[in-house]
């Protein structure tokens, strides 16, 4: 009987010791990475503002625990970072320059027909004379 409780206490105790470790830091980094992945094509900047926060947690993590880190593991990490980066690029990077075109397209129409003025008006004041 007391050879079975102590296998149960030690079973618990075991359970506890890998329950305070929690998943692994490669692993973090890729369930960061596939929730941004899946999405992103929905993502509004204060979506983005908060991946960028919680990546940049996950990079500290990371740099803290760099010399610790198994090539294994800093192999999935720098993967995962690269195709987070990637993310970013494609859906964050593009969705920014979409939303700065649709502010920035009418003043450059604008700017054009006062450019197209100006230089009008120029031609008008310059003689040209043949030689």
């Amino acid at each position: 009987m007391k050879k079975y409780i102590a296998t149960i206490i030690l079973a618990i105790a075991g359970i506890i010791i890998l329950c305070s470790f929690g998943i692994s830091l490669p692993a973090q980094f890729e369930r960061f990475v596939d929730k941004v992945e899946k999405n992103a094509p929905e993502y509004t900047k204060e979506d983005w503002t908060k991946a960028s926060e919680q990546f940049n947690k996950l990079m500290d993590k990371y740099k803290e625990s760099f010399d610790n880190t198994s090539e294994e593991d800093k192999e999935r990490i720098d993967k995962s970072i690269g195709k987070y980066r990637a993310i970013v690029f494609k859906y964050g990077v593009s969705k920014s320059f979409e939303e700065s075109m649709k502010t920035l397209g009418p003043k450059l129409e604008s700017l054009g027909r006062r450019l197209g003025s100006f230089f009008e008006e120029l031609s008008k004041d310059v003689e040209v004379k043949n030689p």
